[in-house]
């Protein structure tokens, strides 16, 4: 079974942005949450893929957000760990850790349960970031099901880290 509804449109940006980066002698490393480490597995499907993704973080809990990514726990205890702020702070976080020139973050609700009224199963944030101090987070309301949720903001992430790297 295929991880993403859209894996070969994945697979293609993904393609796209190794060649850019490896063409610029640049690097990328991802944190993720709701997306489980998609993007990870992403990154790391084509052969060489090491020249240009150092790694991630599957930071699925508030635990690995705060002890292991390095986010601020009042951040989270704040905005809660799905908010603009956490995902920015992910994104930062990514770039400090790994010494990567761009950095992807995740961080929602991808479903079927967990949301509430305030934070709605669907509501993703996605942070790409870039050494430059460039820092892109966008708010997503997405309406479909978990696999659709997950493959749709790892296509937007995508697009949105293509722009990022043009720049």
């Amino acid at each position: 079974m295929d991880i993403l509804t859209n894996q070969q449109s994945c697979l293609n940006l993904v393609q796209q942005i190794q060649t850019r980066l490896d063409e610029k002698s640049r690097t990328i490393a991802t944190a993720e949450s709701c997306t489980g480490g998609i993007l990870a597995t992403l990154f790391t499907h084509f052969a060489g893929s090491s020249r240009t993704y150092l790694g991630g973080i599957s930071a699925y809990s508030n635990e690995v957000k705060s002890g292991i990514l390095g986010v601020d726990m009042n951040i989270i205890s704040s905005f809660g760990a799905v908010s603009e702020e956490v995902c920015s702070a992910m994104a930062n976080r990514t770039l400090e850790l790994f010494h990567s020139d761009y950095a992807i973050s995740v961080t929602g609700v991808a479903g079927p349960g967990g949301g509430t009224v305030k934070k709605p199963v669907g509501l993703i944030y996605l942070g790409c970031a870039a050494k430059t101090g460039e820092l892109l987070v966008q708010e997503h309301r997405l309406t479909g099901d978990r696999l659709a949720n997950r493959s749709e903001i790892v296509l937007k992430g995508l697009m949105t880290l293509v722009k990022l790297i043009q720049k």
